[in-house]
């Protein structure tokens, strides 16, 4: 976002060079998701103590 100022900045004239340009973005992890199995649910649900209140 903060690059996309920068270079309208440069387009526009009020700045000579973008001080965004060379900087590297830190690498994004994947994180792996998992569905629990529709047995897993049901003890989950049983787990979960509620009230009648």
């Amino acid at each position: 976002m903060l690059s996309s100022i920068f270079a309208r900045a440069v387009k526009d004239r009020v700045l000579v060079h973008n001080p965004c340009d060379h900087t590297e973005l830190p690498k994004v992890i994947a994180r792996k998701a998992r569905t629990l199995t529709p047995d897993e649910y049901t003890r989950l649900l049983a787990a979960i103590p509620y009230s009648t209140d």
